[in-house]
């Protein structure tokens, strides 16, 4: 049996079954996470499990760029060095989350951006892979899944049942939008970007991908020059800026509808009788949806991406 069939059995009896996970599907995705965890280990082609390496037994971390350097030299691909993000997000993100790899084993709460936060198999994980293939292994990894659940399963059941997502209005009241990414957007618009960069912001609409108006200041918006609100015409999200008198027009941006040339082109229209300082926004998810989009957005209009928040890119 090959290392990483190894893997995929080891994986699968601590609750992470590949097979059963959405996201790695296709076989190129499956082989990639397979090869990150045999990495995390230090454990090449021929090497027995019981040799597995962790930060707790061996001070032994590691970081993405070095993964990279680990799976090319060691079973036989080609990945990009740049690629080290794709690492992170792709395949150690959902390691960690299912409690089988830690960040930061080697610099306890370092900054996700940090180059040298190494990534290491959990004090409990490194006790139980060690064990391969013997029986103690399969107690020791049957005990592990009672105590934190099978986690192919608990996504499984999260795509099911569709969580509500909960946001915090400025004014503290909580409302909940229905689950998916775009409405994800919209909530970190609402709780980071506003206070963020409005210096006294007022929510004046808020709607919902089931297309649901959530908030709707009609009277506020008319007294801003806002004569009809047609839902079609309408931002994912308008707000004002009470001190600096600007009103924001927003688009949480997922899989369409950017503030693209004719867009703009309908938010001027929609809002051609405000005397006031129009500020356009396109809000992505991070720099890879930005990526898809950003040749199509339009001049005058700034972009936020929610993964890093801290910055605005404009387009003048």
């Amino acid at each position: 049996m090959s290392k990483t069939s190894e893997a995929k059995e080891i994986l699968e009896k601590l609750g992470f079954d590949v097979d059963k996970i959405v996201d790695f599907q296709s076989k190129k995705r499956k082989d990639r996470i397979l090869k990150v965890f045999c990495s995390v280990v230090n454990l090449k082609e021929n090497d027995l499990w019981s040799k597995s390496k962790s930060f707790k037994y061996d001070n032994f971390s590691i970081r993405s760029r070095e993964i990279i350097s680990f799976i090319n030299e060691n079973y036989n691909e080609k990945i990009a060095d740049g690629s080290y993000d794709d690492i992170r997000r792709k395949n150690l993100k959902y390691l960690e989350e299912a409690k089988i790899v830690s960040n930061s084993a080697n610099i306890k709460n370092a900054a996700t951006n940090n180059p040298m936060r190494g990534y290491s198999v959990t004090d409990e994980i490194i006790d139980i892979v060690k064990l391969y293939p013997s029986k103690k292994w399969l107690n020791e990894s049957a005990k592990f899944t009672k105590k934190n659940g099978i986690f192919s399963n608990i996504l499984s059941k999260t795509l099911i049942t569709k969580t509500p997502i909960s946001v915090k209005l400025i004014n503290g009241q909580k409302v909940s939008l229905s689950s998916g990414t775009h409405n994800f957007i919209q909530k970190e618009i609402i709780e980071n970007f506003l206070p963020k960069f409005l210096k006294k912001p007022i929510l004046l609409y808020l709607g919902d991908t089931s297309k649901k108006t959530i908030i709707s200041e009609e009277k506020f918006l008319k007294k801003l020059g806002i004569k009809e609100l047609k839902h079609e015409m309408l931002p994912d999200i308008l707000a004002f800026d009470q001190k600096d008198k600007k009103l924001y027009l927003i688009e949480s941006v997922h899989s369409s509808n950017p503030i693209n040339q004719l867009r703009y082109l309908q938010l001027r229209r929609f809002t051609n009788g405000c005397k006031i300082p129009i500020v356009m926004i396109s809000a992505f998810k991070d720099r890879e949806n930005f990526r898809k989009y950003l040749l199509n957005l339009s001049w005058n209009t700034s972009v936020w991406l929610t993964s890093e928040p801290d910055h605005i890119i404009n387009f003048n």
